[in-house]
């Protein structure tokens, strides 16, 4: 893929709680901070894979491998080593308990 096919993006210019609340999250879920019950979680879903913690990835955390991936199983395009249909499931779970955060 490229960078117009690996992430998803959504603009919070329509809505300044959604932006507040967004950004809030990206401090409290980076590749550094989150959770300290996700942490053991998203390391064992990410064992065994190419995905690495680094990049963009470590910017936003466990949504951006969820979308990474998601993008390009959208895309038609072929997954890096180690991502099946359990691991996307593992990220889609960990992902919306991310997203829940931006909207609580």
């Amino acid at each position: 893929g490229d960078a117009h096919t690996d992430w998803l993006n959504f603009n919070t210019a329509c809505c300044p709680r959604l932006e507040e609340l967004y950004h809030a999250s990206v401090k409290e879920w980076s590749g550094d901070v989150m959770p300290e019950a996700v942490r053991p979680l998203l390391t064992k879903t990410l064992e065994g894979t190419a995905l690495t913690q680094s990049g963009q990835a470590k910017v936003y955390g466990p949504i951006a491998w969820r979308d990474w991936v998601s993008c390009r199983k959208g895309a038609g395009l072929t997954q890096l080593p180690g991502i099946d249909q359990s691991k996307f499931d593992q990220l889609e779970d960990i992902s919306a308990q991310q997203v829940g955060k931006w909207f609580s």
